[in-house]
């Protein structure tokens, strides 16, 4: 379909071989251990310390009962050991095959405790730290997939960490404010690569408090279906037979058309994503003709809007 907007297919990239993968592998899967005490090490706790961080970004979501605001404030701290390297397509076939080798990627979080806090307009909320080293903020600065990535592991590692359910659908990232609240501090645990089994994704480096870590925690790997964004069906004329319809999608989480997949055809309309933030699949009333099809997207509102016109139908 034509667009004003490109909405590229991801291309694979399969030219990699054995040794180049596993060269990788290694990589992904080095120990990012940067000190941990030997005695704590030994006894097999995790030693653990305040960590001073700086605001990156603010999330904003709800929590899925009763629709109470929450905001994830990720933030930054070269206390906390660094990510493993991974280009795009490495990270596009880690999100592709979670259960293979490769899903042993792992992201060091400190995540903090919820807190009752204020909203700028005074009604109460509540606020989460996520704490990562500033090389993950930076990276997804460069990339919308790693970016997406990113908010995806802060969003799931508070949920599993504290029991939560958040909305995916109100989920924001705010444009003019990196933080909630007032700056704490975590206490952390030092990260211990340990003998036991592969740990996917993120590897949670937060205690409770200084003195009384907990136990380092591992979380899966996104594996949900990707939510459903919000999106608004218009057809033109609003009476009558239709002879287009105009489909307008918030997409908040996307900067960039270039990691959109749109196909219309027949009455069904397909959007994914390549970093799995949203997925949107319908069907319409009547067949469209798919080769009048247009869509665009305009990455200061984050709205796709997709013009379909009937097929068959009466001129616009």
């Amino acid at each position: 379909m034509s667009s004003s907007s490109s909405l590229s297919m991801p291309v694979a990239d399969e030219s990699e071989d054995a040794e180049e993968k596993l060269r990788i592998l290694q990589q992904l899967l080095a120990s990012q251990d940067s000190g941990a005490a030997p005695a704590a090490a030994a006894a097999g706790a995790p030693a653990s310390r305040q960590v001073a961080y700086e605001p990156g970004l603010c999330i904003k979501t709800r929590q899925d009962s009763g629709g109470a605001k929450l905001f994830i404030n990720l933030c930054r701290s070269a206390d906390l050991p660094a990510p493993p390297e991974a280009t795009d397509e490495q990270l596009a076939k880690l999100l592709e095959d979670p259960d293979s080798h490769a899903a042993r990627f792992r992201v060091p979080l400190s995540i903090g405790e919820p807190r009752a806090e204020r909203d700028h307009a005074g009604s109460a909320c509540t606020a989460i730290d996520v704490v990562a080293h500033p090389s993950l903020l930076d990276r997804m600065r460069a990339s919308d997939l790693y970016r997406n990535f990113a908010i995806s592991l802060a969003v799931e590692g508070a949920e599993a960490k504290h029991g939560l359910s958040l909305s995916r659908r109100d989920l924001t990232v705010l444009r003019n404010k990196k933080y909630v609240g007032s700056i704490e501090q975590q206490a952390a645990q030092h990260f211990v690569r340990s003998g036991g089994p592969p740990k996917p994704f993120i590897q949670e480096v937060s205690g409770s408090e200084a003195t009384a870590p907990q136990p380092s925690s591992s979380l899966s790997a996104p594996s949900k279906t990707p939510p459903r964004p919000e999106f608004r069906l218009v057809q033109e004329p609003p009476y009558g037979s239709p002879s287009h319809f105009v489909c307008e999608i918030r997409l908040p989480l996307i900067s960039s058309a270039g990691s959109l997949q749109l196909q219309v055809g027949g009455d069904r309309l397909l959007l994914t994503c390549r970093s799995r933030a949203y997925r949107l699949d319908f069907y319409l009333p009547v067949c469209i003709d798919q080769a009048a099809c247009c869509a665009q997207f305009d990455a200061d509102s984050r709205l796709l809007t997709v013009t379909m016109p009937v097929e068959g139908g009466p001129a616009a």
